[in-house]
């Protein structure tokens, strides 16, 4: 019965019959869709994302699942040295020698003999000398750590 009214909702809204909901279609049928808006935006950060939410994602909202961004962080463990190194040596120019930590539902993990976990920028490696944005994912933190 749930599923059925997933549906129904999902197709009452897809005025345009395209099987996606673009935010313009979700303003105009559903009240009270804030919150359904912003995971529609953070999808959209996803690579090859558009502002529409497919069906997938209609389920999964009301399933409860909601999107939480997913960043790289990049930290030069020669602390700067590595772009001293002439590239002639090497056979090629070094920006730093990096090692990397996921962002993801408010903790970083990183591997260190193991994956471990720490807040957000404060591996054991100086700070972070970038940061990049992978997208989004439905997963939870409990799917991560299992």
């Amino acid at each position: 019965q749930f599923l059925k009214q997933v549906l129904h909702a999902f197709e009452t809204a897809d005025v345009r019959g395209v099987g996606r909901l673009h935010l313009n279609d979700i303003k105009a049928s559903f009240v009270n869709c804030k919150e359904l808006i912003e995971q529609v935006e953070l999808a959209a950060k996803n690579p090859g994302q558009s502002q529409e939410l497919s069906y997938y994602d209609f389920v999964a909202y009301c399933l409860g699942y909601r999107r939480s961004m997913v960043k790289l962080n990049w930290y030069d463990v020669s602390r700067g040295y590595a772009k001293w190194v002439p590239g002639t040596l090497l056979g090629q120019d070094l920006e730093g020698i990096w090692h990397t930590g996921v962002v993801a539902f408010g903790r970083e993990y990183w591997f260190g003999g193991k994956v471990l976990a720490s807040d957000p920028g404060k591996a054991p490696f100086a700070g972070p000398i970038r940061c990049t944005e992978l997208g989004s994912t439905l997963h939870t933190r409990e799917d991560l750590e299992d």
